[in-house]
């Protein structure tokens, strides 16, 4: 029983190691397409706020917030994975920074989709401090 779970097992480990760091690291940008729809005259066309970015380059694993969510300074906002750096022959090690609230406010919109590949200067959600 022991043997079948590790030739099960051992292919399915060797798979996932070879899949990461290509997961991590995208070899070609995705297109971006731009949708346009039609909005009522009284309704804004653009969310406007203070832009959070990303901080860190790497994927956007998690938004912890919604759009009109109240949030406090320090609260963490995000969830962002990137590789650290390795020495020799070391495998790729991931490692999570988290973005968090500039000051007490509401997030105005997200601008990231959970997945998307970020740079550090990005933008992942609008924020709209409190006055």
């Amino acid at each position: 029983m022991k043997k079948n779970l590790g030739f099960f097992f051992i292919p399915l480990a060797a798979i996932g190691s070879l899949t990461l760091p290509h997961w991590l690291h995208p070899h070609r940008a995705t297109p971006q397409a731009a949708i346009v729809v039609e909005a009522p005259a009284n309704a804004p066309l653009v969310a406007t706020g203070q832009a959070v970015a990303a901080g860190v380059r790497g994927r956007l694993w998690q938004l912890y917030v919604v759009p009109g969510q109240r949030v406090r300074q320090g609260e963490v906002l995000a969830k962002m994975a990137s590789t650290l750096p390795t020495q020799g022959t070391a495998p790729a090690a991931l490692g999570f920074e988290y973005v968090v609230a500039p000051a007490d406010g509401t997030i105005a919109a997200t601008v990231a989709e959970t997945g998307a590949y970020l740079v550090a200067t990005e933008t992942v959600l609008l924020f709209q401090p409190t006055e």
